[in-house]
């Protein structure tokens, strides 16, 4: 079996940092062995994190990105992230999990988790990223962050299981 390269193209620094249009954009990532991409879309986008995630103004469609990736023989999988939300953490309480020891759950920098369980949220979450698959016609999908909310990438290896809250323990869960 040969090997795969992947890449998560979440951002748009493809044409806020380098000018280049979805095809340019495309061809640049096949011309670097890029077989497989992980995107986002803006019917269900992904949360900000530390890189921005806005697209120029009519730089970009969907459908059309996907479209180019697949004219260059990439693969695409159409991302959500489902219990990360700053949105939903935002504007409900009831949505924001709680420790074992009953204690909210606190954000870490850009990430807001939120509780797995409420299935009105789901059921939004769901009809967002059916229209985004509807839409783009992708590969497949990709569900990320698909856990209870933890924000693992600060468990270093010094740190100890007693140091790592869980979540969530709300009454719904």
């Amino acid at each position: 079996m040969s090997p795969i390269v992947g890449v998560k193209s979440y951002g748009w620094q493809w044409a806020t940092d380098h000018g280049l249009g979805m095809a340019q954009a495309a061809r640049r990532m096949a011309s670097h062995g890029v077989d497989w991409a992980l995107v986002q879309n803006l019917i269900d986008p992904l949360p900000g994190s530390a890189v921005a995630q806005v697209p120029p103004e009519g730089a970009y469609d969907d459908a059309g990105w996907v479209a180019e990736l697949k004219n260059q023989g990439i693969r695409t999988y159409q991302s959500t992230a489902v219990t990360f939300s700053p949105e939903e953490f935002g504007a409900s309480a009831d949505m924001r999990p709680i420790s074992a020891t009953g204690e909210e759950f606190r954000p870490f920098t850009w990430y807001y988790g939120i509780c797995p369980s409420s299935p009105e949220y789901l059921e939004r979450k769901a009809d967002r990223f059916a229209e985004a698959v509807a839409r783009t016609r992708p590969d497949g999908v990709f569900l990320s962050f698909l856990r209870f909310p933890a924000f693992w990438e600060l468990w270093l290896p010094e740190t100890t299981r007693a140091e790592i809250d869980e979540y969530c323990f709300c009454q719904r869960c």
